[in-house]
């Protein structure tokens, strides 16, 4: 299962998400990421298990972090045509074509998840 962190409205927020990481780190060795917007962190460290190391959090005109097993992902790679390589790449890209509107694709989406 992989870890995320966020710290939010603080000045070391990324120094703060650094230390979480390192706590969280046997939770994901397959790849570290994180991503500072002025005073706002993200972390995230990688369990992957299908074996496509997609290095997160993910940025565009948002920035996603995710841990998921979207059984359907593929499927709805096809049917939006959005050339994700894993589940936690569709899950961005859905939110990217979306604009931020997760309410419009949850019900698209089968399986477990957890994102910020």
């Amino acid at each position: 299962m992989c870890g995320i962190i966020g710290i939010f409205n603080r000045d070391n927020s990324q120094k703060l998400v650094s230390k979480g990481l390192n706590i969280l780190k046997n939770r994901g060795k397959d790849a570290e990421g994180i991503v500072k917007i002025e005073n706002n962190t993200i972390g995230h460290c990688l369990h992957s298990i299908v074996g496509k190391n997609i290095k997160q959090p993910l940025k565009g005109k948002g920035i996603l972090s995710s841990n998921c097993e979207i059984y359907n992902w593929q499927e709805l790679n096809d049917k939006f045509k959005l050339n994700a390589r894993n589940d936690s790449e569709l899950l961005f890209n859905l939110i990217e074509k979306n604009n931020g509107n997760t309410k419009k694709i949850l019900n698209e989406l089968d399986g477990v998840y957890a994102f910020a």
